[in-house]
C-alpha cells in the first residue's frame, strides 16, 4: 500500500469531528449499526466501517428476513461478515 495516492477531489470525504475516532460503548441501548460496530472491536475506526456497514445494512433490509429466520451468506469479507453478524 502506498503512503500517498492522488485521487480526484470529488472522491474525498472529510470525516466530521462529530464522528468519533473510536467507538466507545455506553451503558444505554444503541441503535443496531453501532451495536454491530461495538461487537466487532472496542477500538475500531468508525469512519473506516461506515461504507461496508451501510452496504451490509442495506442488504439485510432488502432481504426481507424476519428475526429468527435463517439465511446463507456467501463470502467472508468485511461486508459478508457484517451481514452474518
Amino acid at each position: 500500500m502506498a503512503p500517498y495516492v492522488n485521487v480526484p477531489i470529488e472522491n474525498i470525504h472529510i470525516v466530521p469531528d462529530s464522528i468519533p475516532r473510536q467507538y466507545k460503548p455506553s451503558s444505554s441501548l444503541e441503535i443496531a449499526p453501532l451495536t454491530i460496530l461495538a461487537s466487532l472491536s472496542q477500538t475500531v475506526d468508525v469512519a473506516a466501517l461506515a461504507e461496508p456497514l451501510s452496504v451490509a445494512w442495506h442488504a439485510v433490509e432488502c432481504s426481507d428476513l424476519k428475526p429468527g429466520e435463517t439465511a446463507l451468506v456467501c463470502g467472508a469479507g468485511p461486508v459478508g461478515a457484517l451481514i452474518a453478524r
